[in-house]
């Protein structure tokens, strides 16, 4: 019994474990904290480190992909015009995020010679999914690269230190800075990688394929991007015309929408 009590109690602190991550943070980083606290104790175990047996059960959170998140049209410019008077850096950031579909990462560490200004389009040897993009430049992000080049420092990155012990180096982080922006907009609920979502919301709300949102974004499956499928305004319509095309066989075929509720019973009782 002793046994038994003393092995729920492990549990239950197990379970707590993913709960001391940060709140702000997302489900796929309290997975990843959970994933590494699972190895440690399995890696214990091989080794040989326990004393006893205890059954060690690691719950991973399971995230809802389909929750989207995107900016309205004032929301946006509220957020750029917060952005603009706290750094340098933090609105070229948010409006590339935005109109690229670039993550976080590769924004910050994003070097000029990535950006072809003759074919127009910021290549990215690697993304989080290990493959090169070739993300296609509009007018906002020409115009926002326009600029920053003006303020080049020799630097090799987009968004480098300016000055101090880390001058030249890419800049590391923008939470701070993003946060304080979200707080002056009067934005809540919103995260960096929201502005992922934005991308490929407007895009899709604009009339945007889904397998070019697809290739913008990244995803090696369509399943992923099928999430924002309803904010197409044609998507489901143009895939209910289909049938327009269709035979049915015959044991299928509709009745005559034209026909009235009468004409169809009269048709029903003659058959009888």
């Amino acid at each position: 019994m002793g046994q038994r009590t003393q092995d729920s109690e492990t549990n239950r602190h197990l379970i707590g474990i993913g709960l001391i991550v940060p709140a702000e943070n997302t489900v796929g980083l309290r997975n990843v904290a959970l994933c590494v606290f699972n190895a440690f104790f399995n890696w214990c175990d091989v080794q040989g480190i326990f004393s006893r047996e205890v059954p060690i059960k690691v719950r991973i959170f399971r995230p809802n992909y389909q929750i989207v998140r995107y900016l309205s049209g004032d929301e946006y410019q509220r957020l750029l015009d917060a952005a603009e008077n706290i750094r340098w850096y933090l609105r070229p950031v948010i409006e590339l995020a935005a109109n690229t579909g670039l993550r976080r990462s590769n924004i910050l560490a994003l070097r000029w010679d990535e950006c072809d200004r003759k074919a127009g389009v910021i290549r990215k040897a690697k993304t989080k999914n290990n493959e090169a993009v070739a993300i296609p430049m509009n007018a906002a992000v020409s115009a926002v690269l326009d600029k920053l080049e003006e303020r080049r420092n020799g630097s090799p990155y987009v968004f480098p230190h300016i000055e101090g012990e880390h001058a030249g180096e890419a800049i590391k982080d923008v939470k701070n800075s993003f946060r304080t922006a979200l707080k002056e907009a009067k934005i809540e609920n919103f995260r960096f990688h929201d502005l992922r979502h934005c991308c490929a919301s407007w895009l899709m709300m604009n009339g945007a394929d889904l397998n070019d949102v697809r290739q913008i974004l990244g995803h090696k499956s369509i399943a992923m991007t099928l999430r924002y499928a309803h904010l197409s305004p044609r998507y489901l319509a143009d895939k209910v015309k289909l049938l327009e095309k269709t035979t049915l066989p015959n044991s299928c075929q509709m009745q005559d929408a034209t026909r009235s509720n009468s004409e169809q019973d009269a048709a029903n009782r003659s058959k009888k």
